[in-house]
């Protein structure tokens, strides 16, 4: 809004390039905090293994390092006058919107499979209790938040993408204004940039999805996200099976 009131000021200009930028990148994070807390919880044992903890810093990162490129391309952009220059700069915004995109939808193939998987599990162990239990109310409206969030972020941050994608409109031709395509006009910057935005943020607000998602303090463990008596409940059936399995078939039986 201030550089629209001030559209010859060079700094606002980089500011409000900035933030359109780095807007949505905490919700991309945030969601895919939650794929893995629902990953941890319907896989307690294969979801805390070590590799699979790297995933999500690994992804945080790439995010944050890709921010601080596309704000030097940014910044880089209007101070400066070589083609060439921007030409690289163009290349990095694109690179950023992709990677941008990968990570909004990221969580609709995590969640996705680790759902598929632990339907067959739980079809295959005939129970209700084989997933972590975590947060406020049933676990089954937390996987359609997660992947719903995801399908929204990614509609905004693919659509930005791909109309960077398409070749850059001339301003003039020929001595004649060229009309600016509809993709560029205000109602879709304010719908596909703060409108996806906030459309997640109240989504998020109105479901309480700090309690839908808490996890209790210091659960760094399978098992670990539920309540203190249920983990240690489920440890012990466990180790109960366990003993179970080392006994002989003809004890088993006498039993």
């Amino acid at each position: 809004m201030a550089w629209a009131c001030n559209p010859t000021n060079i700094r606002l200009g980089i500011a409000s390039g900035v933030f359109v930028y780095a807007g949505t990148i905490l919700l991309y994070i945030a969601n895919l905090f939650f794929s893995q807390r629902i990953i941890r919880s319907q896989h307690p044992h294969f979801g805390w293994k070590k590799p699979l903890q790297l995933v999500i810093p690994a992804c945080i990162l790439i995010i944050v390092l890709t921010l601080l490129m596309i704000i030097t391309a940014v910044i880089q952009m209007f101070y400066s006058a070589n083609t060439n220059t921007h030409r690289v700069d163009r290349a990095i915004q694109l690179y950023g919107l992709t990677v941008y995109t990968i990570m909004a939808f990221l969580p609709i193939p995590l969640v996705g499979i680790s759902t598929i998987a632990f339907a067959l599990r739980k079809k295959q162990n005939g129970s209700d209790r084989i997933h972590d239990h975590f947060g406020h109310g049933s676990f089954a409206r937390k996987v359609p938040i997660v992947l719903l969030s995801s399908f929204v972020l990614t509609l905004g941050v693919a659509f930005r993408a791909g109309t960077s994608y398409l070749l850059p409109t001339p301003i003039m031709d020929a001595g004649h204004h060229v009309p600016e395509p509809w993709y560029f006009s205000k109602a879709c910057f304010y719908v596909f940039n703060f409108g996806i935005e906030l459309l997640v943020v109240y989504g998020w607000l109105l479901i309480r999805i700090d309690q839908v998602f808490h996890v209790r303090n210091k659960a760094s463990g399978p098992w670990s996200y539920s309540t203190p008596v249920d983990a240690e409940e489920k440890h012990a059936e466990e180790s109960s099976g366990d003993e179970m399995s080392n006994v002989p078939m003809e004890e088993r039986q006498t039993v």
